[in-house]
């Protein structure tokens, strides 16, 4: 998932190699996992269909088709989302249980992991309706990876898609303080949605400075992972409030002890993200353009002058 630096052709060439591959990869999932782990399949097939959307973001003011694409890859996403929260909301009660091993007895939550099995699997065989959906998200989704191969594209240097990179880092931003601000749910979970598109863009670019950029992206990484995973806990939260009116199965003895415990874990994983986010959010959104569009300049020349690997430089 990486541009190709050489000439304006290349790298509007390798944007549209870069989203095939995304959308091939998809595809690939869906005949070789759907069978065998259909939860893993929905979990692998939303973030393919979050990169294309990063790339497509990247691009947005170079092409007309932006709004139908995204809009196609988003809405595809959105008919599995169900099924892919309820297999989160599992693993989350893994997290705490391992996070409190040593504090716990053994299958101390073992009700609510029933129940949250129970609805997963019934949420599953309402929404997937035994690889159906799978197989319609397949039938749509290969017609637009054709599509992509062909995306119009009008790339006249490397600032065409400095515009695309500036407006998400600045929602990012944007995002970051409102979360800092109200530390509510749908805050963090607007600035999650905002970092991943920022990480895959980063690790889009990452050849004009690799070095640094990957690790921008490592970083992004963590950060994404703490804010999706405090998504997870509050929704087994949520889920959890309601089980006195579920259908599925018998609330644990002491339900409050795993609610207490999540807060406390989701408080640790907020302020370890505003930390993080205050390194990554600190620039200016000009700022960072000005200095991402220096890095790219400088590795044009390299591509120019030195067409020697550059190993035969060194000592």
């Amino acid at each position: 998932m990486e541009l190709k630096l050489d000439t304006i052709e290349a790298i509007t060439e390798s944007i549209r190699q870069i989203l095939q591959s995304e959308c091939k990869e998809a595809l690939r999932i869906i005949e070789t996992k759907s069978e065998v782990d259909p939860h893993e399949t929905v979990h692998e097939i939303r973030k393919h269909f979050k990169k294309i959307r990063a790339v497509l973001r990247l691009v947005r003011d170079t092409t007309d088709r932006y709004q139908e694409e995204n809009q196609f890859f988003r809405d595809e996403a959105r008919t599995i989302s169900e099924v892919r929260d309820a297999e989160a909301m599992l693993e989350a009660v893994g997290l705490i249980e391992k996070q409190f091993e040593d504090k716990l007895y053994k299958d101390a939550f073992s009700d609510s992991r029933k129940l949250l099995l129970a609805y997963r699997d019934d949420l599953a065989k309402k929404v997937l309706q035994d690889n159906r959906m799978l197989k319609k998200i397949r039938k749509n989704t290969s017609e637009k990876c054709e599509a992509l191969s062909v995306l119009p594209m009008d790339i006249d240097s490397h600032e065409s898609i400095s515009p695309g990179l500036k407006r998400t880092y600045k929602r990012g931003r944007k995002a970051f303080w409102e979360a800092a601000e109200s530390r509510s749910p749908d805050a963090f979970h607007e600035w999650r949605k905002r970092v991943k598109y920022l990480r895959y863009q980063m690790l889009t670019i990452a050849p004009i400075w690799p070095e640094v950029l990957r690790t921008w992206e490592d970083e992004l990484h963590r950060l994404s992972d703490a804010l999706g995973t405090d998504r997870d806990l509050y929704m087994l939260n949520k889920f959890l409030e309601q089980t006195e009116d579920h259908p599925y199965a018998e609330v644990d003895g002491n339900p409050y002890l795993l609610s207490t415990l999540i807060e406390g874990h989701r408080q640790q994983l907020q302020e370890y993200a505003l930390l993080l986010g205050k390194k990554l959010y600190h620039y200016k959104p000009s700022t960072l353009i000005s200095w991402i569009e220096t890095l790219w300049e400088a590795q044009l020349a390299v591509h120019k002058e030195f067409p020697l690997p550059l190993d035969t430089l060194e000592d």
